[in-house]
């Protein structure tokens, strides 16, 4: 038996930390913040906590193999799902438009609106009705893979699907700029943004319409507290409001980490599942950054991170004239650097542990971008300064979602916001990033393994890998990370 360290309660640490316990070692994790989850979730107040994912859960489907790891790690354990009928809208003014999970309405509608662009609706919605189930390698890194397992095919990613053939060199302002009618070209940008690569959205919409993403009761609160729960019922533990500071290096192994109170700890193995460049930057050393990550670092465009400006409301009423999840576009307002003009929404009206009686949850983000928290981050030297920003921001998005949906006028109370710089405070996001690098189409397969050069006694978690995008991905490396070290162990 050894003893393992893990640096981060993200889901990537959770992870790892379950797949080395049932091995029979002596796993511990060391957490910034007095919760885990990580990114996933935020807390509003000393018991109120609040999900910063607002999308479906990627793999939930018996028939994808994301769902036997989501099962291995206790996350959907007793969890129960909402079906939603709409997957995205968008309104402008007094025009709204809805991506369905019947594609066939979509099209019929989309056709409906815009009989010019019937080609490039037809094409697109084809796509996403036969997306299926995307080919997500969960079971080993490609770097422990032998050659038959290759030939197998077991471990390979991807979609054999010949109709996203087109998409594949083409991100999603390319993809909106196809279409002649704005709303629908808004529609589409709103969703991801345009930088993302167009796959991007259309795995987005085609695991929603293949029931491979849906919505979990209790929000992503809820599956962060059951693969939490799992690894405490194991024998586990988490040291809560333990930030590591300092890590001790000797002959090519990390002897110790340093807590911000000056408490050692020594293992014989440790798995960094924090942030990457504040692992490197701040705890390993930039020399021990794999190459293509320290390129992607650099600040070259090629590799954009996405944060957002967030705000929770307590919605005290009922609305007929606001869909639970969408965009809206505005008047353009002054957010961060730039002017913005999309706010994007969840209102949790069909999830009876978000709301009572008499009021629900509402959560709503605008995206922001390196220019933007630059902004946030000249601020945020003077905490009055930035509080009074982002509540002037708040007001702002209130005004403009009470003038769109008058039924929810003087019936939001505002709960908390989120700022870039919150992000980097209490998860030491790279540029206030709320997960990892944006998958442009200039990046092509950005993928680092989770190899620390030059330290042979510790791996690297989580989502600014690459591969696989969003929660699954910080998963995955969660598990791969665990799989490299009981090789090591051995």
């Amino acid at each position: 038996m050894s003893k393992i360290a893990i640096i981060g309660a993200g889901l990537s640490g959770l992870t790892a930390a379950i797949y080395l316990k049932e091995q029979g070692h002596d796993v511990c994790i060391y957490e910034k913040n007095d919760y885990a989850g990580g990114r996933l979730i935020s807390k509003e107040g000393n018991e109120t906590y609040f999900e910063n994912y607002i999308r479906g859960l990627a793999g939930c489907s018996k028939n994808d193999k994301m769902y036997e790891v989501w099962e291995h790690i206790g996350a959907i354990k007793d969890t129960k799902f909402i079906r939603l009928k709409r997957f995205h809208s968008v309104k402008s003014g007094n025009e709204e438009l809805v991506f369905w999970r019947d594609t066939q309405r979509s099209k019929k509608e989309m056709i409906a609106r815009s009989p010019e662009d019937e080609e490039q609706i037809t094409k697109l919605l084809d796509a996403v009705a036969s997306f299926g189930i995307e080919r997500i390698n969960v079971k080993k890194p490609i770097d422990m893979t032998n050659q038959f397992e290759l030939m197998a095919g077991g471990v390979v990613s991807g979609n054999a699907n010949k109709k996203l053939d087109s998409y594949e060199n083409m991100n999603i302002g390319e993809l909106a700029a196809k279409f002649n009618d704005p709303l629908i070209r808004l529609a589409i940008i709103s969703l991801l943004g345009t930088d993302a690569k167009a796959y991007e959205f259309l795995a987005a919409y085609g695991n929603f319409v293949a029931a491979n993403a849906e919505i979990p009761i209790g929000g992503f609160l809820t599956i962060a507290k059951n693969i939490e729960n799992k690894f405490k019922a194991m024998g586990g533990k988490i040291f809560l409001n333990c930030e590591i500071v300092k890590a001790d290096i000797k002959n090519k192994r990390v002897i110790s980490i340093e807590s911000a109170d000056e408490k050692t700890v020594t293992a014989d193995a440790y798995i960094f599942a924090a942030d990457a460049n504040y692992v490197f930057m701040n705890l390993l050393g930039e020399k021990h950054m794999q190459r293509d990550m320290k390129k992607a670092f650099s600040g070259t465009k090629d590799f954009k991170v996405e944060t957002v400006f967030g705000l929770s409301f307590l919605f005290e009423g009922k609305t007929e004239s606001m869909y639970s999840n969408g965009a809206l576009e505005t008047d353009a307002f002054m957010l961060g650097k730039d002017m913005r003009s999309i706010i994007n929404y969840r209102l949790y009206d069909y999830d009876e542990t978000m709301e009572n009686e008499s009021a629900t949850r509402l959560f709503c983000f605008v995206r922001q971008d390196e220019e933007d928290y630059l902004y946030w981050k000249s601020i945020s030297i003077d905490k009055e300064s930035l509080e009074a920003a982002a509540m002037q921001a708040a007001e702002n998005i209130k005004f403009r979602i009470e003038e769109a949906f008058p039924d929810t006028k003087n019936k939001l109370k505002i709960l908390k916001c989120y700022t870039p710089i919150y992000f980097e405070e209490n998860y030491n996001s790279y540029l206030g990033a709320v997960r990892g690098f944006c998958p442009g189409k200039k990046t092509g397969n950005y993928n680092v393994s989770g190899n620390i050069k030059g330290i042979k006694n510790a791996f690297l978690a989580g989502s600014f890998l690459g591969g696989v995008t969003g929660i699954r991905g910080a998963v995955i490396s969660g598990k791969f990370a665990a799989l490299r070290m009981l090789k090591v162990l051995k």
